[in-house]
């Protein structure tokens, strides 16, 4: 499964609910970093799939 594919899956959970953080703001965070990669200039999405692949590995 492709980095893309997946983001789009761990997106879809985290609006739905299915993934929750309590901590404040972290929805959002994570929310506005997938919005940086899939429309950010080009070393900000490289910044961005780094700080994901974590989130999305910490989740997983």
């Amino acid at each position: 499964m492709s980095f893309e594919d997946r983001l789009a899956e761990f997106r879809r959970q985290l609006i739905s609910g299915a993934i929750y953080s309590r901590l404040p703001g972290k929805n959002e965070e994570t929310l506005a970093m997938i919005s940086v990669y899939r429309f950010g200039a080009p070393l900000a999405k490289i910044e961005a799939k780094r700080w994901l692949q974590k989130v999305m590995e910490g989740v997983g």
